[in-house]
This record gives structure tokens, sequence and C-alpha cells, in this order.
């Protein structure tokens, strides 16, 4: 984390963490993704690339999270049942969406930053939706933690990802 850099990551290392991923979500070949992140983030190219790809899941990719408020119409007029983004797009979506452009939406992940309590009301109150909230580094191919439909609790990134090894170690102070 912190200042950018370049991680090799190998297919072996996004197959592995899609197979954490993968049971999570309950996509299937009738959802649609509308990706919105960029492909060479770690969380655009396997949540918005390589999730809908390995499960035959339509995606459509979008080349700018910054449209707030073409994505929300985009989700109606393609369907959208899965949007992935970080807390200010997803803020800023259902603060131009109407109600309606996200009627067939099932997930809404975030990730990349810390979603708000402001942002995850809105979102309920406006579309009865709940944001998921993971957490991951590009060197963990990227997901480690993520709140799913069946293990949600707001405020957190959620339970470890499956096959991880963890410990905690005591820190002075």
């Amino acid at each position: 984390e912190g200042i950018p850099k370049g991680v090799v990551l190998s297919h072996a290392n996004l197959l592995a963490n899609y197979a954490q991923c993968q049971p999570l979500l309950d996509i299937t070949a009738r959802d649609r993704v509308l990706n919105v992140l960029p492909v060479f983030h770690a969380f655009g190219l396997l949540g918005g690339v390589l999730l809908p790809l390995f499960k035959g899941t339509p995606s459509f990719q979008y080349p700018s999270p910054l449209h707030h408020h073409r994505i929300p119409e985009l989700c109606y007029e393609i369907g959208a049942t899965c949007l992935f983004g970080t807390n200010t797009f997803l803020r800023n979506y259902a603060r131009t969406a109407h109600a309606y452009d996200l009627h067939r939406m099932r997930f809404v992940i975030a990730g990349a930053e810390k979603v708000t309590q402001d942002t995850r009301e809105l979102w309920l109150d406006r579309f009865g939706l709940r944001i998921f909230e993971g957490y991951g580094t590009t060197e963990a191919s990227p997901v480690v933690a993520v709140n799913h439909p069946r293990a949600t609790r707001g405020g957190t990134v959620g339970r470890l990802v499956a096959g991880l090894e963890h410990y905690l170690e005591a820190v002075d102070g």
C-alpha cells in the first residue's frame, strides 16, 4: 500500500483469488455486470472482467467512473445487476440516479476506499440496496476480505476469503 508501484501478478495468482471470491457472490449468466473501474487496477480487473468472464456473465466495460449522470442511466439501459465502485463514485451515482435506474441491481460491491455511513444509508434509503464492502491489496491479487449476502456487517470489510493464513501480533501501545 502507499505510493504506486508495479506488482507482478501471475495467472495462478488471479485464478486463486477468483476461486476464493466466486462462491461469495451468486453471480450467474443471467446477471449483467457494469464495470466502470479501470482494468489496469486489480479491483477492476478481477471484479469487473475476470469474475464475470469465468462465470459466463455478460460484462459491460465503461471507460470512466467519473460520469456520474451517465452511469446510472447505463445501469437502466443494460439492465445491470452488479456494479463495482468506490465510496466516492457510488455516493455520486446515488445522488444523481433515478430510483428506477437501479431497479434490477442485486449486488453493489465497493472497495479501494472506506465506505462511509452516509453512502451506505443513501443506497439503502433510495434503492433498498446494501453495499458489500471489501478490502484488498494488489499484492494479494487483490481481494483479502469482503462482505457478501450471507455474511455482512456494515462498517467492516467483511471476513477473510477462504484459504488465507492469518495471525494477530501484539503491537506496543
